[in-house]
């Protein structure tokens, strides 16, 4: 029985409840997921401001340049400033797109594209995601690493990707099941637009 319900657990009502509960609970996990790494792809960026100023004095005053710092930055803080905070992005609305024709259009023919484009985006970040783990997985299993002055193992780019592509793709889900489309301009029923 369900509590204080009369009713079994397996009643349609409950279901969509438990359904309900179990689709905000991933939601506050996709949530918090995406507030630690906007935090940390902002101590990122703070660290590479810090590492290029330092580098700099280090290169034009005392002529001793950091080897290290242009490949830690390209390779690995770049890509987890773009690739870990992709999911919010989309969620609040950050990303690239046409307002112009969002706003030339009715906002339930709003809505329809925005279903459309998380519709079309959900199979190629799931294919980049898929990709990027297997590339990981490859060079990690092969201890392969870059040339350069420092041999930074190669493995940890594509893992960044493929975590933030899933995120990602976890966030398109949620977007597709809740039928909510990110900062669309809400449908007047009234008016049928």
């Amino acid at each position: 029985m369900w509590p204080n319900s009369g009713r079994s657990a397996l009643h349609p009502e409950n279901v969509n409840s438990m359904r309900d509960e179990s689709a905000t609970m991933v939601e506050r996990m996709v949530q918090r997921i995406e507030e630690a790494f906007a935090f940390m792809t902002g101590v990122a960026l703070l660290g590479i401001m810090f590492v290029v100023c330092t580098d700099v004095v280090l290169r034009y005053v005392f002529n001793a340049p950091l080897r290290w710092v242009f490949d830690l930055i390209s390779l690995y803080a770049l890509a987890a400033v773009f690739y870990l905070t992709l999911s919010r992005a989309y969620c609040e609305g950050d990303h690239i797109r046409i307002d112009a024709l969002i706003r030339a259009v009715k906002p339930r023919t709003a809505r329809v594209l925005g279903t459309l484009q998380t519709l079309l985006a959900l199979p190629v970040f799931c294919l980049i995601c898929w990709l990027a783990a297997g590339e990981a997985w490859s060079a990690y299993r092969l201890g392969l690493v870059l040339n350069g002055p420092v041999p930074w193992p190669s493995w940890p780019t594509p893992l960044i990707v493929s975590i933030g592509t899933f995120l990602l793709c976890v966030r398109l889900v949620l977007t597709l099941a809740s039928g909510e489309v990110p900062n669309a301009p809400p449908v007047n029923a009234e008016l049928g637009e």
